[in-house]
């Protein structure tokens, strides 16, 4: 039997269906997501400016934005006067400051990760603003690279400071001229710098205020510095270092391990020590006397090798790091090239220079 009725009721069921399905809420499309960092729109001091003389400076950004342990990222040099604060309202940060700035003088600060988007956490990386309190903006540049005692690269975010060239040791207690961080090749780059000669100093600076504070130990690296230099390389006594002490290790069977003969010859060390290492400490050592060693090992494990000669300048037969605070320098170390050894190999091996 045929129903009429219920064709109706179908027809309309579907009718409801379509409306409700068309009433569903759906999730607006956001776009692509925002992977720009801040950009600023206005500032009261422009990039560049000379003859400042405020006690505040204000930058407004594209977006709203927030404040990320400027008192450790934002660096300043030369440093402003003490009792500096940061705001931040809305879209604008306020810097302000007690005290007059340095007359004649060309200021860099630099943010580093201080200032982060409000929702997606973008950084204004590498942002630096450069002012002057005189009538024209200083253009001497320092260079310079950290490495290790071994010559091997050093750590990042090590504090690099330039000092007056007639500073005593306790600079480093206070602000100084000039300062910046190493990156993670240990380079760092000082720009903006008045020209002439500097002391700089590298160190460990874990609160990050550009000073050793109370009860903080760090190794030292100290040099000249000059704005007409290129290029300059500080040693810091610290990590990388091979061990001090040999190992006791047993030769092994001829079938299953080589031998190594070394002919060295450095007459530029008058006195020292030639170490040969491995990732688990020092297999054979040897007293260089004017530069000179021939000798040849059996029975070293295969793998590979590294030759160290330390520079003993003070004669007493041990690796010392020196002491900023001493004005002891540390040992030299020379790294020759790495020697691979092989089983059932005879390896000759020559370091001249």
């Amino acid at each position: 039997m045929n129903y009429p009725w219920k064709n109706r009721c179908w027809v309309g069921l579907a009718a409801l269906g379509l409306i409700a399905q068309c009433a569903l809420p759906m999730a607006p499309d956001g776009g692509p997501r925002d992977v720009d960092p801040p950009v600023i729109v206005t500032a009261n001091v422009p990039y560049g400016s000379t003859q400042m003389q405020g006690q505040s400076m204000q930058w407004t950004f594209d977006e709203f934005v927030k404040l990320h342990q400027a008192s450790q990222q934002i660096i300043c040099s030369p440093p402003l006067p003490e009792s500096v604060t940061y705001e931040l309202k809305g879209k604008t940060l306020s810097i302000a400051w007690d005290g007059d700035l340095i007359p004649e003088s060309t200021y860099n600060m630099q943010w580093g990760s201080a200032i982060k988007d409000l929702h997606e956490g973008n950084v204004l990386k590498g942002f630096q603003w450069v002012w002057s309190t005189g009538a024209t903006i200083d253009s001497g540049m320092i260079h310079g690279q950290l490495v290790d005692l071994t010559g091997e690269q050093l750590g990042k975010d090590l504090s690099l400071c330039l000092y007056p060239i007639d500073a005593q040791d306790s600079c480093l207690l206070g602000p100084p001229l000039y300062s910046t961080r190493s990156d993670d090749s240990g380079r760092a780059h000082f720009h903006h710098v008045k020209p002439g000669s500097y002391q700089l100093r590298a160190f460990l600076d874990k609160d990050g205020n550009n000073r050793l504070s109370e009860g903080e130990s760090s190794p030292i690296a100290w040099s000249v510095a000059h704005t007409d230099s290129s290029h300059h390389s500080l040693e810091l006594p610290l990590t990388k270092l091979p061990s001090d002490s040999l190992l006791s290790w047993r030769q092994l069977p001829a079938d299953s391990s080589g031998t190594l003969a070394l002919h060295v010859n450095l007459p530029q060390v008058k006195k020292g020590m030639l170490r040969l290492v491995k990732q688990d400490g020092i297999y054979r050592e040897w007293h260089l006397e004017n530069g000179v060693v021939k000798d040849s090992i059996a029975g070293l494990p295969p793998g590979q090798y590294a030759l160290y000669v330390v520079v003993d300048i003070n004669g007493n037969g041990a690796l010392d790091a020196g002491s900023y605070w001493a004005r002891e320098v540390s040992d030299q170390i020379l790294r020759g090239p790495d020697v691979e050894v092989r089983a059932n190999w005879h390896v000759d091996h020559q370091w001249v220079n």
